[in-house]
């Protein structure tokens, strides 16, 4: 739940850019679309420019990447669903306004609901130091994806719901995707299986909450 809540997050940046509160061009349809379909690309990427978060707990990153690809169809399935239900964050005319938007405050919205997941799942005081340390690994992800933007390659904005309501599309499109706690588990063996060894008593423990 939390890779794709991470990805699909990552995803968005791409498209939002570095924003401050003011009206802006939108995005033409016939630019932007093409870019973020580029952007897929940029989830890779950007894991691997983040990739010393996992290492410095010494975990091995090409071994965890390897296992985690195996996921990748419910990713893009899950991504796919979030672009969808977003709907046209673009336009097709020329000269239509949207106000710009703060990437920051989508990067809180998710970390507050990953803490929330992670509350309900009674796992919290048992992963303190470790999600501290994946909250600056999803922020790594974020402020990676915004960097390469395609809002700020082309100077323009899109429309977006309330960043509380991206968040629960996200949820929402990766239990569609098949995201349940049995495969929340197989990806924190795999993580487990790459070197971070005190995930051996927490990957049991594991539930997806809906």
């Amino acid at each position: 739940m939390k890779l794709l809540i991470v990805a699909s997050a990552v995803l968005v940046a791409v498209a939002l850019g570095e924003e401050k509160e003011k009206m802006q061009d939108q995005c033409m349809c016939s630019v932007l679309n093409p870019c973020i379909e580029a952007g897929y690309e940029n989830v890779e990427v950007c894991a691997n420019k983040c990739k010393s978060h996992f290492t410095d707990l010494g975990g091995d990153w090409d071994k965890a990447n390897k296992c985690l690809h195996k996921y990748d169809d419910k990713i893009k399935k899950g991504t796919d669903c979030v672009r969808k239900a977003l709907g046209d964050v673009c336009t097709d005319k020329e000269g239509q306004k949207v106000p710009q938007r703060h990437h920051e405050t989508l990067q809180l919205a998710a970390a507050r609901e990953i803490t929330e997941m992670v509350k309900k799942s009674g796992l919290l005081a048992k992963t303190t130091d470790l999600f501290e340390i994946a909250k600056k690994g999803a922020a790594c992800m974020i402020k990676c994806g915004q960097a390469s933007s395609c809002a700020k390659k082309l100077g323009c904005g899109v429309a977006l719901p309330p960043d509380n309501e991206i968040v629960a599309i996200v949820k929402k499109c990766a239990l569609d995707a098949g995201v349940n706690t049995e495969l929340a588990k197989e990806a924190c063996n795999c993580v487990l299986d790459a070197g971070i060894k005190r995930l051996e008593s927490i990957c049991p423990m594991i539930k997806v909450i809906p």
